[in-house]
Formats: C-alpha cells, sequence, structure tokens
C-alpha cells in the first residue's frame, strides 16, 4: 500500500465478522453468495456486539453489500443508537465481499472435502496456491471448476485468496486517506477481515488461515501516522458473546497455548488473570525465569497439579522440544491439550512473527492480557484465535 494520508494521530481500525447466518449453521461455504441470512441467535449475537462498542466513538461504519453482513450492521446500529445521538455514517463497498469460491459456494464442508479432495487440501495447506476456471456461459451467468494445478489455460483462472488479498490492499489507502486520524469500523466477512489484517501487517496470503475469525469477533488496527503498515491491538475477542475463550475453529485437537507477555504483568493483573483461567483445564505451563518464572507461580498457585518447566530465556530448543512433546502426546492419546507461556515480551512477539511471517513490531502485548494460539496438527502451523485477551 502507499501512504496517501497525512495526519498527527493514529487511525484506528475495528474490525467485525458478520454474525452467525443460515450457511454457517449448516455447515456450507458462503464465499460471495448472498443466499445466507442471520439465524435468529446470530441476531442476538449482533446487538451484543452492537452494545459492546456503542462506546467506541466510531466515525464510520464501512461494511459489504451482502445480506448477512448488512443484517448485522443494522442489528448493531439499534444498540449504537441507543447511546449516541448522531450515528456513524454508512458505507457500503464492494471490495469487502467475501472470498469468491465460485463452485464451492453452497455446498457442504463435507461435500467440498469428498468431491474436491486434491484442490481442498491445496486450499488447507496452501491457500496462495489454489486456483478455479470461472469460464462464462452464453447466459452470462459464470460456472466454475476447479483449475489443475499445471493448467495451460489461464484466461479464466482465477486464484481466490491472491485476488481478495489485491482486493482489499487497494481498499487500504481510500479509507487511511477519508478518514486519517479517526476511529472508524469494518462489518465484513471472515476471509475479508483476514485479508485486511494480513495486508496491513504484511503477513503473506500463504498464512491466510492462520488468522482466526470467530461469528461477532471484534479485532483493532492501529494505523500510525502517515503509515501504511498496522499495529494490531486486538484480534477476535468473544467474551462480550459469553464465551471464556473463542471456540476452536477445528475442534477440541491437538494443544491449545495461552501466551502471557510477562514484563507487563503486575501483582493485581496476575491475581485478574488467574481468576480469568478459573474454569480453563491447564495441562502444563512453560515460564522464563525471573519476572515470568513470578508470574507464572501467582498465576498457577490454586493450580499444584499443573506440569511446570522453567527455562533461561537463552533456551529457546528447550522450549520447542517440550512443545514439540506436548504436541505429540495429545496426538497419541487423542486428548485436547491446554498450556501456559509465560515469557518476555519479546519471545511473544518473535515466536508471532515466525508463525505468521510479519515483522516483530506488529504485535504488541498488552499489560494483563494473553493471546491464544492453537496447533491442531503436529505438522502444520498453529492459528492464532485471539490476541490481548483483557483480563479486567
Amino acid at each position: 500500500m502507499s501512504a496517501l494520508f497525512t495526519c498527527s494521530h493514529p487511525t484506528r481500525v475495528i474490525l467485525i465478522r458478520h454474525a452467525r447466518s443460515t450457511f454457517n449453521q449448516m455447515g456450507r461455504y458462503q464465499g460471495s453468495s448472498d443466499e445466507a441470512v442471520l439465524t435468529e441467535a446470530g441476531l442476538e449475537a449482533a446487538r451484543k456486539t452492537g452494545r459492546e462498542i456503542a462506546s467506541l466513538g466510531i466515525d464510520a461504519i464501512y461494511t459489504s453489500r451482502l445480506t448477512r453482513v448488512r443484517q448485522t450492521t443494522a442489528e448493531m446500529l439499534t444498540e449504537i443508537a441507543a447511546v449516541r445521538h448522531a450515528l456513524p455514517e454508512l458505507i457500503e463497498d464492494d471490495r469487502l465481499r467475501e472470498i469468491d469460491l465460485h463452485a464451492w459456494q453452497g455446498l457442504t464442508y463435507t461435500e467440498v472435502r469428498q468431491r474436491y479432495a486434491t484442490d481442498y487440501r491445496c486450499w488447507v495447506e496452501r491457500p496462495h496456491e489454489f486456483q478455479v476456471l470461472a469460464q462464462p456461459e452464453p447466459s452470462g451467468s459464470a460456472i466454475a471448476t476447479l483449475a489443475p494445478s499445471n493448467s495451460a489455460d489461464s484466461t479464466f483462472a482465477r486464484r481466490p485468496v491472491l485476488d481478495l488479498y489485491a482486493r482489499v490492499e487497494r481498499f487500504w489507502p481510500d479509507l487511511l486517506a477519508r478518514h486519517a486520524g479517526k476511529t472508524v469500523a469494518i462489518v465484513s466477512h471472515s476471509g475479508t477481515i483476514r485479508a485486511a489484517i494480513g495486508t496491513a501487517l504484511g503477513i503473506p496470503p500463504a498464512r491466510f488461515h492462520l488468522l482466526q475469525q470467530s461469528n461477532c469477533g471484534i479485532s483493532q488496527l492501529a494505523f500510525a501516522p502517515n503509515s501504511s503498515i498496522a499495529q494490531l491491538e486486538t484480534l477476535n475477542l468473544t467474551e462480550h458473546l459469553g464465551e471464556t475463550l473463542p471456540k476452536t475453529k477445528e475442534g477440541k485437537q491437538g494443544v491449545r497455548l495461552l501466551l502471557v507477555a510477562a514484563k507487563t504483568v503486575d501483582d493485581a493483573q496476575a491475581i485478574a488473570l488467574s481468576r480469568r483461567w478459573r474454569d480453563i483445564d491447564l495441562d502444563f505451563c512453560l515460564s522464563e525465569a525471573g519476572a515470568a518464572a513470578w508470574t507464572a507461580h501467582r498465576v498457577l498457585a490454586d493450580r499444584p497439579a499443573t506440569t511446570r518447566y522453567f527455562y533461561d530465556s537463552a533456551d529457546r530448543p528447550d522450549w520447542d522440544r517440550t512443545l514439540d512433546r506436548q504436541r505429540d502426546l495429545a496426538a497419541k492419546s487423542g486428548r485436547f491439550l491446554t498450556g501456559a507461556i509465560v515469557a518476555s515480551e519479546a519471545y511473544v512477539r518473535d515466536r508471532l512473527s515466525r508463525y505468521f511471517g510479519s515483522s516483530a513490531s506488529v504485535w504488541q502485548p498488552h499489560p494483563g492480557a494473553f493471546s491464544v494460539l492453537h496447533h491442531p496438527h503436529a505438522d502444520r502451523l498453529p492459528s492464532i484465535q485471539a490476541l490481548n485477551i483483557p483480563t479486567y
């Protein structure tokens, strides 16, 4: 992105995925189709989300034109109107529609895995290489078939993830130029929000699936003055929906990690963190020595049975070997394990930057907050479920 704006204050962008839809309920791919509408539970979640953001001083709301997003936005606005005299400016932008998945749209997840097994594996493991063939019919409508990876005819070849990234990247300069120094919300779709965060942080399309976005999950970016590169302040917060932690996208398998940057945690925050984790079963904890070890002992004071590992900050290979053993244990036993990592801010930033292929500077652990990673498979990178979940 090119910097086309000038301002002395940061621009904050709040990103919200639409509420649960009928296609979500049925386990169907939605893509850029417009057949799905919100469920009753989705309508209520949208209202809860509106109440959550009503006091944030939002100047404008950008949305997709698809029905499920329009409904989410309408429900949110009813709650915002209850506390504000003037509603934010509402702007629909087709660049914020969901990823175009062509032939998969409307099919169930099971149907796609069975009918397009090879292509589905490419979609999951190499999303930046996934492609389809979109061929126009005489009627003017379009059908799509999956393109072979060695297809010589590129006339109608599309790479949906790369197309989505390019579309969102064209959107950012317009928003930043028009709303420099303001607070803006985007209500959109899972794929679109992941691409928006990816382009703003420099996360490559190959990591597209590693950023989780739950229905009505709230994320926030901060663009420094005159910069097109953001910091991710929060990701996928869902506590306002009554969730202790975001639901795992790939089910209860593998290892879930709770990350705490210990240097930023004082005694009151450690107590709050312990209370916040009260209903979470912790199987193990990895911690650095010094301030991190103090924080880990304080947080785990009421958990004498939790297995604990303490390492010097330089012992990165030992950390990795311990994590590998936990992932192997989860895979062999079929158990879903949850562990805590209490480390320096530098370690947390380094770990996130290595997983997601970005600069370490775009990740900013908040004081007293924690983040969540999920390793569902030992041979794949983890996804980040949430960043900077507050404890009080």
